[in-house]
């Protein structure tokens, strides 16, 4: 298992299709957050933890292999692109925007923050499986 570790500013591209599997998002200690990040999954499940709580992480999930789980947790606002594999957001308290790739079955949860789901690529017949911590407000998007 990889583990990434970003202090402030920073992007993190796997070394290889199998990491990062686990992204630790942290400002130092009295620095401001970091206003711009950026991670790229591997193929391997991938969790991405966040304790701040004042920007925005993009993931892009290209790589992430269909069905495997992506899993965010923490305060960020998360925009999260290309998603083949499940994702869980459950514990997540910021906002989560979310675009993903057609694919035969995806299982999405989300967090207790606003949440719009991209899927308008997703074929006649395939399925999105929604789930969420609340009635949040959101929007979906479906293809088809």
């Amino acid at each position: 298992m990889q583990v990434l570790l970003c202090f402030g500013r920073c992007t993190a591209t796997p070394g290889s299709p199998t990491g990062p599997d686990t992204a630790i998002l942290r400002a130092p200690a009295g620095a401001p957050a970091p206003d711009t990040v950026v991670v790229t999954t591997g193929l391997n499940a991938t969790t991405i933890n966040s304790d701040a709580a004042t920007d925005t992480v993009t993931v892009d999930a290209a790589l992430l292999a269909d069905g495997t789980l992506l899993t965010l947790t923490g305060g960020e606002n998360f925009i999260v692109t290309g998603l083949k594999g499940n994702l869980d957001a459950g514990t997540l308290t910021g906002t989560l925007t979310v675009t993903t790739v057609d694919v035969s079955d995806i299982a999405i949860t989300t967090g207790v923050g606003a949440n719009t789901l991209n899927a308008q690529a997703l074929s006649d017949g395939h399925t999105l499986g929604l789930r969420g911590r609340h009635a949040a407000a959101g929007h979906v998007n479906a293809g088809g």
